[in-house]
């Protein structure tokens, strides 16, 4: 463009700005992560092991990075700021969620400590220090901080701007498959 010359901006371009890609998108991160969790299983390393770690990170990375990208671009009907506040607040969810929430992590959690304990006699706190039930809140908790803005923050609701929400549901459940179908051939998860 040459200097001093007046950018216009074209109807369709104006029409396009602002409007979430649902299908590029899940296209996206399942690619980001593919691209990287595929030549970690070929390493033949456990998921923790140097430089398999690395990629891993990378790949797993991929739902938050997409994100980012997308809602930086443009292709959302809000501000990045309000996606973001709307994504990660956790004031934004009605405090009996967190009750819901909270309590069927307890009994995931804390169903196996209980048999444990009455079939092997141990102590429940003491299966607690070394074991699933921490990994299994930790875990969850990172994996929702990097999943969660994607999967329901973004994809979600802009395929409910097209679809039902039982069918949108459906479309994210078959990405979110196939965004965790390397896991299952990486060693160690």
């Amino acid at each position: 463009m040459a200097h001093g010359a007046v950018r216009t901006v074209t109807p369709a371009a104006r029409a396009a700005a602002g409007r979430p890609r649902p299908w590029w998108f899940l296209a996206a991160v399942v690619g980001w992560t593919w691209a990287f969790l595929w030549p970690a299983t070929l390493t033949g390393q456990p998921w923790l092991a140097y430089p398999t770690v690395l990629l891993t990170i990378a790949g797993m990375l991929g739902p938050l990075v997409v994100t980012a990208g997308f809602v930086a671009a443009g292709w959302w009907h809000a501000p990045p700021r309000a996606f973001w506040r709307r994504a990660l607040d956790p004031r934004s969810v009605a405090p009996r969620r967190y009750v819901i929430a909270l309590s069927l992590a307890v009994v995931l959690a804390g169903a196996p400590l209980v048999w444990t304990a009455l079939t092997r006699g141990a102590a429940p706190w003491s299966l607690v220090a070394g074991s699933g039930p921490v990994t299994f809140l930790l875990v969850g908790l990172l994996a929702g901080i990097v999943e969660e803005p994607a999967w329901r923050g973004y994809a979600q609701n802009a395929l409910q701007r097209r679809l039902p929400a039982a069918g949108a549901a459906l479309v994210v459940g078959v990405f979110w498959a196939l965004w965790h179908l390397p896991l299952f051939y990486l060693e160690g998860t």
